[in-house]
C-alpha cells in the first residue's frame, strides 16, 4: 500500500503547491477542533514498496502472528474551557462569495470598487473540499502553504479563504504571515485593490505588527499592478529608514509601477540604476519599455534601449517586428535600417506590405536607395502591383543620394509599367535641379545620355528640367534656356510636349520685355498640337499681354473672356463656377485699367467680391479716388463684355476659328 501524501489529498493541481513533502513534519501537530476537543495523534503507516533511491527499513520487523494493540486506550476527553483571547477581536464584514477564476494579466487597471478584506474574525465560510484538506494539515504546514501560495498566479480566492480558515477554525491570532499573504493576494489584476492594501497596513500598525522586507516587496508588487504614487513613496521611505534594500524582483516591481503611473523619466532613471548596479534585468521589462516608449513616440530612446538590450539578451521575433513597424512608420531611419539589415535581409522576420511601404518612405526621406530598392524587391517578389507612390518613393531615395540619372531611369520604369508620371512625381527632381543655375543643364545632359542608351524619356522628365531652368535663373536667361530645351524636346521624348510644358514655358514671360511674340508663338503651338489649355495657360498669357511696355492691353480681356467660355463648367475649390484670374493677376489688371482710365476695373472688382477673392481694401479706395464708379457706364461695360463673350463662344465652337485665328496681336487658343 503506497503512502498518500498531504499533497495528493489536496483538491488543487499538484503544481499549485510548490514545496516538497519531506519539508513537512512526519507527524502533524495536535490542533484544537471546533468543539474544543483535541484530535488524537495518528501515525502514518509504513510502506514496503518505496522508491529504490530511498528504502525504508523499519527499526523492528512486525510479526503478523501478534496483533497490534494501541499503546494507550483511547478515552473520551473532557470538554475544554473556551479560549479567552488576550485582547478582544472586533468583528468585520463577512466574506463575500468568490468570483470565478480568471487568468491574471499584467498591467491591468485596478478595481477600487471592491470592498476591502480584514484579518479580524468574521463568520465562517463554506470551504467545500478545501475544508477537509486543511483539517489534515498542521498549523505550521498551513503557514508554509500560505507562503508558497502567495507566489502563485490567480490564487486570490484561495489565499483569502485559507487566511479565514486559519483565523476562524484554527484560532490563529493575526500575524505578519497573514497580512503578507493578503497583501500579496491584492496583486491580482481583477480582484485586488490598493485600498485593501492601505487598510491592511493600517491594521498592522494598530495591532503593533512590524513589517519586514518581504511584506514591503509584496506591497511594491501590488503597486506594479494598481499604481499609487503616494503609497509607493511611503513604502520606499520606510524601507530606507529600516535599511531594507530592494531585491531584483523588487526593482522590477518598482519600475513597472512607475511606468503604470506614467512616471517615465523616473522609470528610465531607475532602469539605468539597475544596469549600473549590475542587476539582472528580465527581458519582459525591456519589452514593456519598448511598448511604452513607442506609444509615446520616443523612438530615439527606444532605439538606444534596443541597442543595450540586444547586447545582453536577444529580442524575440515578434518584438523585432513590432519595433520595425514603429520605427518605419515614425520615420526613424537608424532603427529602421538597423532592424531591416539585421532581421529582414536574412529572412529572420517577414514584414508585411504596409511595413515595406513605410520602410520605402523612410528610405526616400533619408536618401537611402539601397534600403528603398530592398523594400521594392520584396514587394515585387510577392507579385504586388507597384503603384505610383512606390515609384515616387524610390525616385526620391535616388535623388536624396544625388543620383539624378538613376532617378530619371525610374521615370522610364514607371512609363514602361503603364504609369504616366506627372508633375507630382517629379517634385524631388525639381527641388534638386533648382539648387543652382547650372543644375538644369546637367539634368538635360543626363536625359540626352539616357536617350542615347536606348531609354525612352517620358514627357514629365523633360518638363521638370524646363520648369527648373525657368525657376533657377533670371527671367531672361531662364526663358531662353527653357525655350532651347523645348526645341530639342522632340529628340529625346517620343510622346512630345503636353500642356504642362507650355505652362512652364509661359511662366515668368510676363517679366521679360518684348516676350509677347514668343508667347503668341507658344499659343499657336498649343493650337496646332490640339492641346486643351488650362486655367493657368490663360492666366499666364494675360500676364504677358499686360506688360507695361505694351500699350494695347485689349488682348487681356479677350483671353479672359475665352477663359470663361472654356472653363464655364469647371468648379474651383471654393465652389465658384468657371475659370477666372488668380488674385495677383486680377489686381495687376485692375491697376492697369485704373492707370488707363478704363472703367472695366469696377467689373473686375465686383467679380473678385463675388468670388470671395481677398484683396487689400486700400485697393478699392484707391480705385474710387482715381476712377469713381458710374452705374450707367458700368452697364455699358457689361454690355460690351457680353458682346465679347458671344464672339469668343463662336470662336470656341469653330465657326470662325479658321477665319479669325487672332484678335489684334493675340492668338486665340480655342
Amino acid at each position: 500500500m503506497a503512502i498518500t501524501s498531504c499533497l495528493e489529498q489536496l483538491p488543487f493541481k499538484p503544481h499549485a503547491w510548490p514545496f516538497k513533502p519531506q519539508q513537512w513534519p512526519s507527524k502533524p501537530q495536535d490542533a484544537p477542533l471546533p468543539d474544543g476537543n483535541v484530535a488524537p495523534s495518528v501515525e502514518k503507516p509504513q510502506v514496503a514498496n518505496t522508491p529504490p533511491s530511498q528504502p525504508l527499513e523499519p527499526s523492528q520487523p512486525l510479526e503478523p502472528s501478534q496483533p497490534l494493540e494501541p499503546s494507550q486506550p483511547l478515552k473520551p476527553s473532557k470538554p475544554s474551557q473556551p479560549l479567552k483571547p488576550s485582547q478582544p477581536l472586533r468583528p468585520s464584514q463577512p466574506l463575500k462569495p468568490s468570483k470565478p477564476f480568471k487568468p491574471s494579466r499584467p498591467l491591468q487597471p485596478s478595481n477600487p470598487s471592491k470592498p476591502s478584506r480584514s484579518l479580524k474574525p468574521s463568520v465562517l465560510v463554506n470551504f467545500l473540499k478545501e475544508r477537509k484538506t486543511y483539517d489534515t494539515l498542521s498549523v505550521d504546514q498551513l503557514h508554509e502553504l500560505l507562503r508558497n501560495l502567495k507566489t502563485q498566479e490567480g490564487a486570490y480566492q484561495q489565499l483569502t479563504d485559507l487566511v479565514e480558515y486559519l483565523l476562524e477554525k484554527r484560532g490563529d491570532q493575526p500575524a505578519l504571515v497573514h497580512y503578507d499573504a493578503l497583501i500579496a493576494a491584492n496583486a491580482d489584476p481583477e480582484n485586488g485593490t490598493v485600498d485593501d492594501v492601505k487598510i491592511l497596513l493600517a491594521e498592522m500598525k494598530e495591532l503593533g505588527i512590524n513589517a519586514d522586507s518581504g511584506l514591503y516587496h509584496s506591497v511594491l508588487q501590488v503597486l506594479a499592478v494598481h499604481p499609487d504614487y503616494l503609497l509607493r513613496n511611503e513604502i520606499l521611505e520606510e524601507m530606507k529608514e529600516r535599511w531594507y534594500g530592494l531585491s531584483p524582483s523588487g526593482w522590477h516591481s518598482l519600475v513597472v509601477g512607475l511606468l503604470r503611473d506614467q512616471q517615465y523619466e523616473i522609470a528610465m532613471d531607475k532602469l539605468e540604476q539597475m544596469r549600473a548596479d549590475e542587476i539582472e534585468i528580465q527581458p519582459w521589462l525591456y519589452d514593456i519599455f519598448f511598448f511604452r516608449l513607442c506609444e509615446l513616440e520616443e523612438l530615439e530612446e527606444a532605439f538606444k534601449l534596443m541597442m543595450n538590450r540586444y547586447t545582453s539578451v536577444p529580442l524575440t521575433s515578434p518584438m523585432w517586428y513590432y519595433l520595425l513597424d514603429a520605427f518605419s512608420s515614425g520615420m526613424h531611419y537608424e532603427g529602421t535600417s538597423y532592424i531591416w539589415k539585421g532581421q529582414v535581409t536574412n529572412s529572420a522576420i517577414n514584414p508585411s506590405d504596409g511595413i515595406c511601404a513605410a520602410v520605402l518612405n523612410c528610405a526616400a526621406r533619408n536618401g537611402d536607395p539601397t534600403l528603398a530598392a530592398s523594400a521594392i524587391k520584396i514587394l515585387s517578389q510577392r507579385k504586388t502591383v507597384l503603384a505610383t507612390h512606390h515609384y515616387e518613393a524610390l525616385l526620391e531615395a535616388y535623388v536624396g543620394a544625388g543620383d539624378t540619372k538613376t532617378a530619371f531611369r525610374v521615370l522610364n520604369i514607371m512609363y514602361k509599367a503603364g504609369i504616366n508620371p506627372g508633375a507630382s512625381s517629379t517634385r524631388p527632381l525639381y527641388f534638386h535641379l533648382t539648387r543652382s543655375p547650372t543644375q538644369p543643364a546637367e539634368g538635360w545632359k543626363q536625359l540626352k545620355g539616357l536617350r542615347e542608351d536606348g531609354f525612352n524619356i517620358p514627357t514629365a522628365g523633360a518638363n521638370v528640367v524646363i520648369e527648373a531652368a525657368v525657376a533657377s535663373n533670371t527671367p531672361e536667361i531662364g526663358s531662353d534656356q527653357a525655350f532651347q530645351y523645348y526645341k530639342e524636346m522632340h529628340t529625346i521624348c517620343d510622346t512630345g510636349p503636353d500642356i504642362e510644358t507650355f505652362n512652364h514655358l509661359l511662366r515668368r514671360l510676363g517679366d521679360v520685355d518684348g516676350s509677347k511674340p514668343r508667347a503668341m508663338f507658344l499659343a499657336s503651338e498649343i493650337r496646332a498640337l490640339g492641346l486643351r489649355p488650362t486655367e493657368m495657360t490663360y492666366d499666364r498669357l494675360i500676364l504677358v499681354c499686360m506688360h507695361p511696355n505694351i500699350e494695347n492691353y485689349e488682348d487681356c480681356f479677350r483671353y479672359l473672356e475665352e477663359m470663361k467660355v472654356m472653363g464655364q463648367d469647371a468648379v474651383d475649390s471654393s465652389g465658384n463656377k468657371g475659370w477666372w484670374l488668380r488674385r495677383g493677376t486680377a489686381v495687376s489688371l485692375i491697376r492697369r485699367c485704373v492707370n488707363a482710365g478704363d472703367r472695366r476695373a469696377w467689373v473686375l472688382l465686383d467679380e473678385m467680391d463675388e468670388r470671395d477673392l481677398a484683396y487689400n481694401k486700400a485697393l478699392k479706395r484707391w480705385v474710387e479716388m482715381k476712377l469713381p464708379r458710374v452705374e450707367e457706364n458700368a452697364a455699358e461695360v457689361e454690355a460690351l463684355n457680353e458682346d465679347q463673350r458671344n464672339e469668343v463662344a463662336s470662336v470656341a465652337l469653330g465657326s470662325v476659328a479658321q477665319k479669325a485665328p487672332t484678335w489684334g496681336r493675340g492668338t486665340s487658343l480655342a
